[in-house]
């Protein structure tokens, strides 16, 4: 099979799955309580697999599913010849984590990690349908809200936490710096000569605080310090909600979501 084919073969049906998750029914439609689900997909472009997994994933982002999609690029294919500048020794640590929990240690690009809880190929767009449906029947409990005092060398975040009832255990409230329309043109490794363009590029990951054990809501507040390289009109705000493993309390099983434009 030639390139060429599967690339019109995996975009064609990362089309019809988006046009089969947009029409399916889902708890989501008639659930007063739902809230996203978030997709965290482990990616590269040292990897020659990852392309397809990137585009399912901008398609469903864009699509009218309730859904938050993050896109960490991580380093060790970098070896491959091509640095992904996009990449952070974080985001490997963060998906060690997710091998040694939930995984089996498995440790794979492209992965995707539906709600901190389940794992797929990210490209496998059955499977990634599959967890979205199982996530999206399981309403979160904790809602989100954020509001943003922006000026010229920084975003002033404020944070609110609620939930009807207290819950059992604490929440871990973090925040993600997101960036949208970005594009690479690759010029060695496994994806030389292709541009490669990405959506939802986690930039920073924040721990903000926590919603504590038998409280109803938490009023949190941060600082981002803005990058110049930045384009401020694609760049997006993503609250995350979720219960700390304690193995591993940067990752555990989401409880609630939201985002929000910078402008």
């Amino acid at each position: 099979m030639t390139d060429r084919l599967a690339f019109l073969i995996t975009t064609a049906l990362a089309t019809v799955l988006v046009a089969l998750l947009v029409t399916a029914p889902t708890s989501q439609a008639t659930e007063p309580t739902a809230s996203p689900v978030v997709l965290e997909l482990f990616t590269s472009e040292g990897c020659s697999s990852c392309p397809p997994a990137d585009r399912l994933l901008a398609q469903l982002a864009d699509s009218d599913l309730d859904v938050v999609t993050l896109a960490y690029h991580v380093t060790y294919w970098d070896y491959l010849g091509w640095q992904d500048r996009f990449a952070d020794q974080a985001w490997d640590k963060r998906q060690e984590a997710y091998a040694l929990t939930i995984a089996d240690r498995r440790l794979y690009t492209p992965q995707v990690v539906v709600d901190g809880r389940w794992h797929t190929v990210g490209s496998d767009g059955q499977e990634v349908r599959d967890l979205f449906e199982r996530a999206a029947a399981e309403p979160k409990p904790v809602r989100l809200h954020v509001s943003t005092t922006a000026n010229d060398n920084a975003l002033e975040i404020a944070l609110l936490a609620k939930t009807a009832q207290p819950l059992d255990g604490n929440v871990l409230l973090s925040l993600a710096v997101t960036e949208n329309k970005l594009s690479t043109p690759v010029g060695r490794g496994e994806n030389r000569g292709r541009e490669l363009r990405h959506e939802r590029v986690v930039h920073e990951l924040i721990e903000v605080g926590v919603l504590a054990a038998g409280e109803r809501t938490a009023k949190l507040e941060t600082t981002v310090s803005l990058d110049k390289a930045w384009n401020l009109d694609h760049v997006e705000l993503v609250a995350l909600a979720h219960r700390p493993m304690p193995q591993a309390p940067s990752i555990g099983a989401m409880v609630g979501a939201t985002q929000v434009a910078v402008r």
